[in-house]
């Protein structure tokens, strides 16, 4: 059914309110981008390899949608912090080290023909990767194909505290404390791991922007509405999501999982 909104009668306009809520209702997980409340966004896992999917000012960062098949050339940023949260295949990562043959790419962003005294790392589906500005860095292999979501963070005022990559496995993060990493107000991001089954509590954040990537499991997150009461959200639009989708929840929105069946997934907070 295909509705406008000009010139309907009310009993019409009545029947596709209808009809939206019931498609939203009966969609299945992979059905994204819906019309969810304003500024809260689903990638959908179906679609990783779109490239940008999101980018803002304030904060600045950028999300990426990547599907690696082969060797990637070497990156150096100068002021740019990457955060990638891999969701499927397998490959090497080469960091750190000195960049051999470094030749710009664009202001403040390297390149090179190889990367020496680097550390070498094997990731697959689960990884955490942190890979800090001034630090080399090097998709050498691919294993088929490597499917991610890449958080890019402009942080050029923020100290060089961090001067080598750092990589996670499911294992090490997925603890009953599930903030495994904290940048604090210097680089204003923190990232968890976070397991659920059954419906959680009501949240809502004061200036931290929620991305969510979701590794296993389905769920629906209820995002906008108002606490009914300390365990459930009044009104508010359900997102369903599954494995490999990515969501964005805006400050000051409300959000609750309503529903999470054996839901495992990584999330990064931004202010």
């Amino acid at each position: 059914m295909r509705c406008s909104f000009a010139h309907r009668p009310a009993r019409l306009l009545a029947s596709c309110v209808a009809a939206g809520l019931a498609a939203l209702l009966t969609a299945p997980a992979s059905t994204h981008l819906q019309a969810a409340a304003a500024a809260a966004q689903v990638w959908p896992g179906a679609g990783l390899g779109k490239g940008v999917v999101h980018s803002d000012t304030s904060p600045r960062y950028t999300v990426y949608s990547l599907k690696f098949t082969d060797t990637r050339p070497i990156e150096l940023h100068d002021e740019d912090t990457d955060i990638v949260f891999v969701m499927g295949g397998s490959g090497t990562v080469i960091s750190g080290g000195t960049v051999v043959g470094k030749r710009a790419l664009k202001e403040k962003e390297w390149t090179g023909t190889d990367i020496q005294g680097g550390t070498t790392t094997e990731v697959m589906k689960g990884s955490v990767l942190l890979l800090p500005k001034g630090v080399p860095h090097w998709f050498k292999r691919v294993n088929g194909s490597l499917d991610f979501y890449a958080v890019k963070i402009s942080e050029p005022a923020a100290p060089g505290d961090q001067t080598a990559a750092r990589v996670w496995t499911p294992a090490e993060v997925f603890k009953p404390t599930p903030q495994f990493y904290n940048g604090g107000d210097a680089h204003r991001y923190q990232l968890f791991a976070v397991a659920r089954n059954g419906a959680g509590i009501p949240e809502v954040h004061e200036k931290e922007i929620d991305l969510v990537f979701v590794l296993d499991g389905t769920g629906t997150w209820v995002v906008g509405g108002t606490p009914a009461d300390p365990k459930r959200l009044a009104g508010g639009s359900p997102l369903r999501i599954g494995p490999r989708d990515g969501v964005l929840v805006p400050a000051q929105m409300h959000h609750w999982f309503s529903e999470a069946h054996e839901l495992s997934y990584y999330a990064m907070k931004v202010w």
